[in-house]
């Protein structure tokens, strides 16, 4: 089972939501089993609850990140799992489409048993507006590791491989009519992937 949680707390976080409903109802249509998480209240305590009473085995989370947690706003107000909850996450794969989640959280929910972690060291640029032809794409690339688990069954390296590889070229679609190629480049730039057991920022790609 996939769990997919989506913030809709600001603008930013409302766009991350919207691509990750999108890979909602992608998984959907493939028949694959999916839990969808979005409520502006009570978020917190519905991903505890459903982690405790259905584990799945990938987590996607589309939101605001900190180093100590993933978050409904950017400041690192609203913990939705924070250091404290790394323990709920051992044995499943981790994405978060979230600024600042690898830098210290991620590496905790390894050491906590996580199979892996995938997410974002440093702030990203997302289109405020969602369906934009520029919003359009980077949707595709920030989605595409959850479909990459699922619908693909990718093991963490490919998976992240093949995430990069995506975000490349939905940049290089947008090189030919657009100013934003190089800011999803960037945010390309941030993507990390950690192992379980990790204790180190790990650059699969290196």
């Amino acid at each position: 089972m996939v769990l997919v949680i989506r913030c809709l707390t600001d603008a930013a976080a409302q766009t991350l939501s919207t691509w990750g409903g999108e890979a909602v109802r992608a998984l959907e249509e493939d028949g694959l089993r999916v839990c969808d998480l979005a409520d502006e209240s009570g978020l917190r305590d519905a991903v505890i609850d459903r982690l405790a009473s259905d584990p799945p085995c990938f987590v996607a989370f589309f939101g605001h990140g900190h180093a100590t947690g993933l978050c409904e706003l950017p400041k690192g107000e609203g913990v939705v799992l924070g250091t404290a909850d790394c323990s709920r996450l051992a044995g499943m794969v981790v994405y978060a489409a979230a600024c600042l989640a690898c830098r210290g959280f991620g590496e905790k929910v390894c050491g906590a048993g996580a199979r892996g972690f995938l997410g974002f060291r440093d702030r990203f640029f997302v289109p405020i507006t969602a369906w934009s032809p520029a919003g359009k794409l980077f949707g595709e690339a920030f989605i595409g590791p959850v479909l990459g688990f699922a619908k693909e069954g990718l093991e963490l390296g490919d998976l992240f491989g093949r995430s990069q590889s995506l975000f490349a070229e939905k940049a290089d679609q947008l090189a030919r009519s657009d100013f934003a190629a190089g800011i999803l480049l960037d945010d390309c730039g941030q993507l990390l992937a950690l192992a379980a057991g990790s204790d180190t920022k790990a650059r699969l790609d290196r």
